[in-house]
């Protein structure tokens, strides 16, 4: 039985048990610059009364592909576009949230060379910073609690794990 919903989720009661369902498929960017450093995007959170660290991420819109939604939330929350410089390596799908949704995040990477991010353009108004940080200073910024939401350690831990950062 549908509790709640609005224009990007429900909430679902079965069986006493409370789950969020998103209309929209997901998808999570982890750009990486010069085969080093991560991109982040400081994502405006009312929930948090701040901005909180993240990795480009997004719902998946209808018409595109797990790729189409990819590119399209780097480009919106960064300002790099995708142009044939930047090489798409599909990462598979995490869970987000596991105790309360069933879905999916498709996960990305995107390599991107130096000249691409010096010509990004303008980000959203949803971000309020983009930086690229070694990952060493992501590391750091875990340990700090400046990184903090799951999804974006998950990401880059696991590169970290394959050797790929």
């Amino acid at each position: 039985m549908i509790r709640y919903t609005n224009s990007w989720f429900s909430v679902v009661e079965e069986d006493s048990y409370f789950r969020i369902s998103n209309h929209l498929a997901q998808v999570v960017v982890l750009p990486v610059v010069a085969g080093t450093d991560v991109v982040m995007v400081k994502v405006k959170r009312p929930l948090f009364g701040d901005s909180v660290w993240e990795l480009p991420a997004g719902a998946i819109e209808a018409g595109e592909t797990p790729l189409d939604g990819a590119q399209r939330e780097l480009r919106e929350e960064t300002g790099i576009d995708s142009t044939p410089d930047i090489r798409w390596t599909p990462r598979g799908q995490l869970a987000v949230m596991p105790n309360r949704m069933s879905e999916l995040a498709h996960v990305f990477r995107a390599d991107i060379d130096e000249s691409t991010w010096d010509s990004r353009r303008e980000h959203d108004d949803e971000i309020a910073s983009v930086e690229r940080w070694s990952f060493d200073e992501v590391v750091k910024r875990v340990a700090r609690r400046d990184l903090f939401v799951t999804l974006p350690m998950a990401v880059v831990l696991r590169e970290q794990a394959l050797g790929l950062l």
